[in-house]
């Protein structure tokens, strides 16, 4: 009974010192609508795969929003892509994940990366709902006018690479073949 109301404790505390620092982060969202919707879009994704529930009203979309951005870099990442370089200030304060470089020209809503660890994502485009894996590398290879699209509802495994423009269709499960 006592640890468990310490373990609470620990908890409220560390939400409270989370969410003071994140009031620029909100500030900056507030104030761009298409961003906020956006984010908003990914948000509810990121919550139903990782927590396995519905963000449906403000408030617990603000919870899982200060939930997300303090146990996820990848999220914190994914976030500071959608607010461009007003993002500097927040990334200091909430450092984004080292690993994960995400320079696409045009990610729709519903991306989601799971672990994030050593990922370059330089895309066309991204289509709405796709997955990303670890260790993947999207990109190209002689110029930027060579990079892949991947359209709705794609799935990227863990370790898969591919440097050349491809079109991937809707819908498409990816992953990397056995090297033995």
């Amino acid at each position: 009974m006592f640890l468990k109301a310490i373990r609470r404790l620990i908890a409220v505390v560390r939400f409270s010192f989370c969410l003071t620092r994140l009031i620029p982060c909100g500030i900056f969202i507030l104030f761009s609508r298409k961003r906020r919707a956006l984010i908003m879009a990914d948000l509810t994704r990121w919550v139903k795969i990782c927590f396995d529930e519905n963000a449906t009203t403000p408030l617990s979309r603000f919870y899982f929003f200060v939930r997300l951005m303090d146990e996820l870099p990848e999220f914190r990442s994914l976030v500071y892509y959608r607010l461009g370089s007003a993002s500097a200030l927040l990334a200091f304060i909430f450092p984004p994940m080292q690993t994960l470089y995400l320079s696409s020209k045009n990610i729709a809503e519903g991306l989601f990366i799971q672990h994030g660890f050593s990922t370059i994502v330089s895309a066309e485009k991204i289509g709405r709902n796709c997955w990303i894996g670890h260790q993947v590398t999207i990109g190209h290879q002689n110029s930027r006018t060579d990079c892949p699209t991947l359209e709705e509802d794609v799935v990227v495994c863990a370790g898969l690479w591919s440097l050349a423009k491809y079109a991937w269709a809707r819908g498409l499960s990816l992953a990397r073949m056995p090297s033995w």
